[in-house]
């Protein structure tokens, strides 16, 4: 099938869905604004859209039996739109009881086909509804970007850096971006690591000169209210010792 780079939906046709039990007639204009009050059917517009595109609602969610009107078992939804080339098409799903059809101008076609066509689910539901790309895929959203976004060489992200970033990237083999940057984020926990021990060292050191400083304070304390002579280093003992003389040999 042939891809569709682009459309405008010009009308869509509901039935058997959700709030719409009776066939409705919608007509699109350039652009479309939708109003109305809470259960008027605004949200399973957009769930219809999505759900003729990929056989899910707007939010992907599984577990479709719940997209079926309560009073009319017999779902279909047509979505009529106008490609990049200005083509008329009509695209319908249909689902009565376990059993899905999907016709294309008329043709009944697969889900690959639909594939093949409006790309695959992720990728037109991100488009549609891009809150399912925050909310839905989550990590994976950046898995489905890389696969779809064209490679960059290194080159060309160099040229894109300020002079200074560049000259700190150069000469740096950065041949998977996922694994430098996580040999860059483990030497930052390892260096993070370092700081929070030096610290410890350093208040550690800090606590123990002040302890010593206090501790040289109330011996001295207790030394002057002892009433003894002032300390000097002629009258510690260890000085005594070092002038206490020795016999000389007659």
């Amino acid at each position: 099938m042939k891809s569709i780079g682009s459309f405008q939906i010009t009308g869509m046709t509901i039935s058997g869905f959700k709030c719409y039990e009776e066939a409705a007639h919608l007509t699109f204009g350039n652009p479309t604004v939708i109003t109305g009050g809470n259960g008027r059917g605004k949200s399973s517009i957009a769930d219809a859209i999505a759900f003729a595109v990929t056989g899910l609602p707007f939010f992907g969610e599984r577990g479709i039996d719940r997209l079926h009107c309560e009073t009319n078992p017999n779902l279909m939804v047509a979505m009529y739109f106008v490609d990049g080339e200005g083509q008329n098409h009509e695209l319908t799903r249909t689902r009565q009881k376990s059993r899905m059809t999907i016709t294309y101008d008329g043709y009944e076609i697969r889900q690959h086909d639909l594939n093949e066509m409006f790309g695959e689910k992720d990728v037109f539901l991100s488009i549609f509804n891009p809150l399912y790309f925050i909310e839905e895929l989550g990590d994976d959203g950046k898995k489905l970007l890389e696969r779809h976004l064209p490679a960059i060489s290194h080159e060309q992200v160099l040229a894109a850096l300020s002079e200074s970033v560049r000259a700190s990237l150069e000469n740096e083999s950065i041949l998977s971006p996922e694994t430098y940057l996580k040999r860059r984020r483990e030497e930052i926990r390892d260096l993070e690591q370092n700081v929070i021990y030096l610290n410890g060292q350093k208040d550690l050191l800090d606590t123990q000169r002040a302890s010593g400083a206090e501790n040289l304070r109330a011996l001295q304390d207790r030394h002057d209210t002892a009433g003894y002579p002032p300390m000097t280093r002629s009258s510690s003992p260890a000085m005594r010792r070092s002038r206490t003389t020795t016999p000389t040999r007659s």
